[in-house]
């Protein structure tokens, strides 16, 4: 009977042990998991960020490449004038 109970004890503190190991490695893992889904929301706040630039920036591109901003443009800082048929020349091939 001795030897029986013996095993038993340490069955259990074997157990016991592992029951501990396992607990501690589940903390750690969700520790883990917490902070990565902190790093998601992170990163998919930074991407609509991003998102919202791009749009504000084609947005801008679109005005600034409007045919009617572009004559505004011409006619107050650059000044160039229609070209005329004379003025341009032939490429031969």
């Amino acid at each position: 009977m001795f030897n029986q109970d013996h095993i038993f004890y340490k069955v259990s503190g074997a157990l016991c042990s592992l029951t501990i190991i396992m607990a501690f490695v589940i903390y750690v893992v969700r520790q883990d998991v917490a902070d990565v889904r902190k790093q998601i929301t992170t990163l998919n706040g930074d991407i609509v960020h991003k998102r919202q630039s791009v749009t504000i920036l084609q947005t801008e591109w679109s005005h600034l490449n409007s045919p009617n901003y572009l004559k505004k443009i011409n006619d107050h800082v650059v000044k160039f004038e229609n070209l005329l048929p004379k003025q341009t020349k032939a490429l031969s091939v």
